[in-house]
């Protein structure tokens, strides 16, 4: 890894107006210059050191690492209690770009060094266009911090209807017009940097050519049921009529035909047919996103041990932040669609977390990722058993089992 960075005594509004941030994207530049930054660890091998305004941070060697996921703020200054909200922005100019916003972060007392971590989390990832594949991707990364006296609350149902509501499609409305931007003022700290990496977070035409084939294909309206009465009500045919016993002695002799000339087959006509498109191979397991994130559970204890397995949305949200460090931006999308689409599995999920332990909440957890139906049958029949007693109890855990084996099943016809 290297770490480079730029001199000087300029104010956060010099460092904004430099970049074309202030005003052609952020109405207005922050108060104050944030301090420090600090990313979250990639790996055991790869900790970053802290990060001022315009640092450039190369990752090449580490091409598993494709985005920076933000771990503590430093201000400048102290801030009162209440509520923090970090926005991170990646190329917030160019198209396509990323929000990233940690939320509701609670201030108990005053302080000047946040942690970021403790948080809501929602990600927007843009895919109206596409990266072009390159050896590496150099991308700028905005952090906006604001304050709050009191928790705020999305609207909306997807990602993209959080934070840029129906009618944005840019960073520039998002931080001006959009329902999230009513909520907050100016911001109360900011920075930029840069960080180089071997792969992106954004989808790239060769991620377009596998995926769209499969993505396209139309749904066939159903077909017409037939009226079980059809056949009752069609009319009755008379009687066939009898053939004459020496109708084929009657007949005159017919000429004999000539033998029939059928063409022959150009010898080239195969070669000249056209060539039909590979078939898009499946996503190795390896490289599915789910599988990743359970290895992540499995291999990386540090990461395991921050869960909080009694809280569904807690483990949900980081999830999805981690999924931006290890996954692609397609995957990320696709995980926190998928996310939306199974609410009442969350809801119904948590109301049965108490009778399970954290070891098996884990256990359940990696096994839901990683397609192991026949680990969660095992889990969830065994809490079936020890509350054969309790009807209500048993029955929400049938419930959750049938939810996630549909969950299972559409992961294994569409992987992620």
């Amino acid at each position: 890894m290297n770490l480079c960075c730029e001199s000087g005594r300029m104010t956060i509004s010099d460092w904004f107006s430099e970049k074309h941030l202030t005003p052609d994207i952020i109405p207005q530049a922050p108060f104050t210059l944030l301090q420090t930054i600090t990313l979250s660890p990639a790996s055991t091998l790869l900790n970053f050191p802290p990060i001022h305004v315009g640092d450039e941070v190369v990752v090449l060697s580490f091409p598993g690492f494709i985005t920076g996921v933000l771990q503590s703020v430093t201000l400048s200054g102290q801030v009162n209690p209440g509520y923090v909200h970090v926005v991170t922005i990646i190329d917030p100019l160019y198209k396509p770009f990323a929000v990233l916003m940690n939320y509701n972060i609670i201030v108990g007392q005053p302080t000047q060094t946040i942690n970021v971590t403790s948080s809501r989390f929602v990600a927007y990832l843009d895919n109206s266009a596409s990266m072009p594949r390159m050896d590496s991707y150099r991308s700028e990364y905005v952090v906006l911090v604001y304050y709050t006296a009191s928790q705020i609350f999305l609207d909306g149902n997807t990602p993209k209807d959080q934070l840029l509501g129906s009618s944005c499609s840019d960073p520039k409305c998002l931080l001006t017009s959009s329902p999230l931007a009513s909520k907050f003022s100016q911001p109360m700290g900011g920075t930029v940097f840069y960080i180089t990496t071997k792969n992106t977070v954004f989808t790239t035409s060769e991620d377009f050519n596998t995926s769209g084939s499969s993505q396209n294909i139309p749904t066939l309206p159903p077909l017409p049921t037939l009226d079980p009465d059809f056949w009752r009500n069609l009319p009755t045919l008379p009687p066939l009529p009898t053939l004459d016993p020496n109708f084929w002695q009657n007949l005159i002799s017919l000429p004999t035909l000539p033998p029939l000339q059928f063409p022959t087959l150009d010898s080239n006509f195969w070669k000249n047919l056209p060539t039909l498109p590979p078939i898009p191979t499946p996503t190795p397991r390896t490289a599915q996103c789910t599988y990743k994130l359970g290895q992540e559970v499995l291999t990386n204890s540090s990461f395991a041990e921050t869960l909080n397995y009694t809280n569904v949305q807690s483990v949900l949200d980081e999830m999805l932040q981690k999924s931006v460090e290890i996954c692609n931006g397609f995957q990320t999308q696709k995980l926190t669609d998928l996310s939306f689409k199974y609410g009442v599995l969350q809801g119904d999920l948590q109301e049965i977390t108490p009778y399970f332990s954290n070891s098996d909440l884990q256990k359940l957890l990696v096994a839901v990722l990683q397609g192991d139906s026949g680990a969660v049958f095992q889990i969830l029949f065994s809490k079936t058993l020890e509350n054969l007693a309790n009807p209500t109890v048993t029955g929400k855990i049938s419930k959750v089992q049938t939810q996630i084996s549909t969950l299972q099943f559409e992961l294994l016809f569409s992987p992620i």
